[in-house]
């Protein structure tokens, strides 16, 4: 227990605090900073304090770190936890993103020098990273996060339907426009045109009173 309990405020560590949330480069690791207490802890103050001169020696002497910034994945991941539920395509996309983060994460530390950064590969080395749920969210979505068309055995199926079914009223189309444009109903360099989501034959006015 600090005392008194407004010490933080007085001491200015709450700014500090709030300045440090300020700068951290995704939700979650503003969460952090805010969770983040004063301490009068000899070892735990010393240990976060070595993590701190170790970052900074990556930032001024070491390859640059991949700090980029990511989704939070927590109201995804305690959405899955409920049995039946399913990621929707932009929930599959930051859920990849922030794997494929954590494992360029894991890489730079496995790339650095063995014996550098104790403190930092503490941390990293507890970090569990399941290669198989990155691989089955490839099979599904590509990198623009669109449902790719194997994804199952039934979406192909489905897929491949409709692509026929789209070339062949396509090519019905035309060749009512060839006939349409042999019967002077429509004008020779008419071609089809999309309105309001569907394909149509432009019919010049005399066409249209030929038809009528």
């Amino acid at each position: 227990m600090v005392y008194p309990h407004d010490f933080e405020r007085k001491t200015g560590f709450d700014q500090i605090r709030a300045m440090t949330a300020e700068k951290c480069l995704s939700p979650a690791g503003a969460e952090h900073a805010f969770k983040t207490g004063f301490s009068n802890d000899y070892d735990y103050v010393r240990n976060e304090l070595m993590k701190t001169l170790e970052f900074q020696q990556i930032l001024s002497f070491d390859d640059p770190f991949p700090a980029v910034a990511f989704s939070d994945i927590k109201k995804i991941l305690e959405k899955l936890r409920i049995e039946g539920t399913f990621p929707e395509t932009e929930e599959l996309s930051e859920l990849k993103g922030t794997l494929d983060y954590l494992k360029s994460v894991l890489n730079y530390f496995k790339a650095t020098k063995e014996g550098t950064y104790l403190c930092l590969k503490s941390v990293v080395n507890r970090v569990k990273f399941y290669p198989f749920v990155s691989d089955a969210i490839d099979r599904i979505i590509d990198k623009h996060g669109v449902i790719r068309d194997n994804a199952s055995p039934v979406l192909r199926k489905i897929r491949s339907e409709i692509a026929s079914r789209k070339t062949a009223v396509t090519g019905r189309l035309m060749a009512i426009l060839k006939q349409a444009q042999s019967d002077g109903i429509v004008d020779a360099d008419a071609n089809i045109s999309v309105r309001n989501g569907r394909e149509v034959i432009p019919v010049s006015i005399s066409g249209k009173r030929r038809i009528n």
